[in-house]
């Protein structure tokens, strides 16, 4: 039997040198030359210069801020409202808005709104928390 397995080839013999490289590919057409482009008129600015930029202004900035409080977001945030200034201004108790708000918070994440639904979460929190105070009973 031989010590070398079928499934490996035998090495190349040392005598063969490696091939040699000869550059890149004739080109078939070698006399090809691209068309001409066709240049703007004098007075435009030219394409690959590229005019300053300008800043974000602070209207965009708050349009994008603003945007996060809209939809389910807004909801989850007057809910929020809701259960806190209730109690204090009625005294009355909202035992499952909380819990709503909550809710339409998480919803407000999926749907992208995460600065809003956190700031519902957050709201109807502690909109729970007091709920949850109006059961301590006094003495």
């Amino acid at each position: 039997m031989s010590d070398t397995s079928s499934a490996y080839p035998p090495p190349p013999p040392p005598s063969i040198p490696p091939p040699v490289y000869q550059g890149p590919a004739a080109s078939p057409m070698p006399n090809y030359q691209p068309p001409p482009v066709a240049q703007p008129p004098a007075g435009y600015p030219q394409t690959w210069q590229q005019n300053p930029q300008q800043g974000i202004g602070a209207g965009a900035a708050t349009a994008g801020i603003i945007s996060q409080f809209s939809g389910r977001a807004l909801w989850a945030c007057i809910i929020g409202l809701v259960t806190i200034i209730v109690p204090f201004a009625f005294g009355r108790v909202f035992f499952f808005l909380p819990i709503i708000g909550i809710i339409y918070g998480f919803r407000a994440i999926q749907a992208g709104k995460l600065t809003g639904g956190i700031v519902g979460i957050v709201l109807s929190a502690i909109g729970g928390i007091l709920t949850l105070i109006s059961f301590i009973p006094t003495s």
